[in-house]
């Protein structure tokens, strides 16, 4: 988007056609607020007015409020006659990265209460990433139990309810918990519940994450 002196529209191209969804015919000769939210409007105004005062290149974000647009990413730099700005929906970055800011606690927040352990699982059902609680808990090392199938430590009468499970979540099925009993290194067998939620990436499963706990119920 190119802005002259007065801040109005004077070039646009279809990256912002698409993501305001306006052609260019209703977008040059409009003031620039016309096409951002109130809340992004303070902010943007003292950057474009700074780029155009200095001859800075800027780089800011703000909030926006198009369809599937909650984040733009500016960058703002001379231009003949004005200033041009460069825009992105950042909406996806932004919403990824909170996510992932949010596993992060998650798993400090667990690491504080080490009767829940957490195992990550792949479409098969195979443990891909162990707790070392979990392991120890078992009578086992982590590697010796990497690769295993879950439902397999689990007793034998056991296996073709939690596979189930596992499947049935794997398939679109909601978050839910599961009583089983696992088996223990040196003979023994241990009750335990067993909480399930998909992990998606790229809009398809990509592996279960298991939140273990001790039945005490049962124990």
């Amino acid at each position: 988007m190119a802005l002259n002196a007065q801040l109005h529209i004077t070039e646009v191209n279809h990256v912002l056609e698409a993501l305001v969804g306006h052609s260019a015919s209703q977008l040059v000769g409009r003031f620039w607020e016309d096409l951002f939210p109130p809340t992004a409007r303070s902010l943007m105004g003292e950057q474009l007015k700074r780029a155009l005062r200095t001859g800075e290149t800027l780089e800011f974000e703000a909030p926006g409020d198009a369809p599937g647009v909650r984040r733009y990413a500016f960058r703002a730099f001379p231009y003949p006659g004005g200033v041009a700005v460069l825009i992105q929906n950042r909406t996806a970055e932004r919403e990824m990265q909170a996510q992932l800011n949010e596993a992060r606690a998650l798993d400090a927040a667990l690491s504080m209460l080490p009767q829940v352990m957490v195992l990550r699982l792949n479409v098969r059902g195979v443990l891909t990433t162990i707790d070392a609680g979990f392991a120890k808990m078992l009578g086992f090392s982590a590697d010796e139990l990497i690769s295993c199938r879950l439902p397999d430590i689990a007793r034998p009468r056991d296996r073709a309810e939690l596979t189930a499970a596992l499947e049935a979540i794997l398939q679109g099925g909601q978050p839910s918990q599961i009583a089983t009993t696992l088996l223990v290194k040196d003979g023994g067998e241990l009750p335990v519940r067993i909480g399930l939620a998909t992990v998606v990436r790229d809009l398809a499963p990509d592996g279960l994450i298991a939140a273990v706990t001790v039945d005490a119920s049962q124990a």
